[in-house]
């Protein structure tokens, strides 16, 4: 059996995170799908892909992650931003989903807001799904834009005597930043 020497173990894992040599930006959806690309801090993952892809421009990759959206990013793995192929969702996001009664992961902080609102998950989640689709045109700078947003979209929604609770401070924190409506969403 032959060894196998430090020198090729090197060049396999070059060649299996795409560092091995320039590639094309037609194939950047391709090099992103290996195993995904972290953007902690954030703008990490164009610094990545431009370390890879010859020809890598901001725009370019703003383009397919933004209007395409042949691009993704999640909270995945680790709980960082990772940015991956669209068509991998599955791959790296199914650990997020549920199985049966289990909660989803990143549920479990709304837990003092729903119960103020007197409100279960499910019925947080339906009110949001109605509104989501509302994002598809729009450009939002941070999380907290995206909360506050939805929070006042999903107010419409709310019956007269759930508004009061939904626009009163949140207990998660910055009360002058943030509602209790904010932070469910």
């Amino acid at each position: 059996m032959d060894r196998i020497t430090v020198e090729q173990i090197r060049q396999f894992r070059l060649h299996a995170h795409h560092l091995d040599r320039w590639y094309p930006l037609d194939e950047a959806e391709h090099i992103v799908g290996a195993c995904g690309l972290q953007n902690s801090p954030p703008g990490a993952w164009e610094t990545a892909l431009s370390n890879r892809v010859s020809g890598c421009e901001p725009g370019e990759l703003g383009r397919m992650l933004e209007e395409e959206k042949t691009l993704l990013q999640a909270w995945s793995f680790r709980g960082a931003p990772v940015v991956f192929p669209a068509v991998e969702s599955d791959a790296f996001l199914s650990a997020l989903v549920p199985h049966g009664d289990e909660p989803w992961i990143y549920t479990n902080g709304v837990g003092l807001a729903l119960d103020y609102l007197q409100m279960s998950f499910t019925e947080l989640l339906s009110l949001l799904q109605q509104v989501m689709p509302q994002l598809d045109d729009m450009v939002l700078k941070s999380k907290t834009e995206l909360d506050q947003v939805l929070a006042e979209w999903v107010l419409a929604l709310l019956p007269r005597e759930k508004q009061a609770l939904w626009n009163a401070p949140s207990m998660n924190g910055a009360q002058d930043k943030q509602t209790v409506g904010g932070a469910a969403v």
